[in-house]
């Protein structure tokens, strides 16, 4: 795992010091609508994320209340 994150790493940075004049020019439209897909991707993620959270503390707001039931009743 360690190895494939530096193999990336490397590239990453091999395609990032390629001087500009030997890359092809390209517009910066497809860079938008890509930043702006994984934008919407993200929101979505955050989102669910936040519905899972509220779910979660529900549920452990649930299971505090009838642990107390429990030890009163007993």
């Amino acid at each position: 795992m360690v190895s494939l994150c530096v193999f990336f790493s490397a590239w990453g940075y091999a395609v990032a010091s390629i001087p500009a004049r030997w890359l092809p020019k390209m517009t910066p439209v497809p860079l938008t609508l890509m930043g702006s897909a994984i934008g919407l991707v993200l929101v979505f993620r955050v989102n669910n994320l936040y519905g899972r959270l509220m779910e979660a503390r529900g549920l452990w707001g649930r299971a505090v209340y009838l642990a107390r039931q429990a030890t009163q009743s007993v």
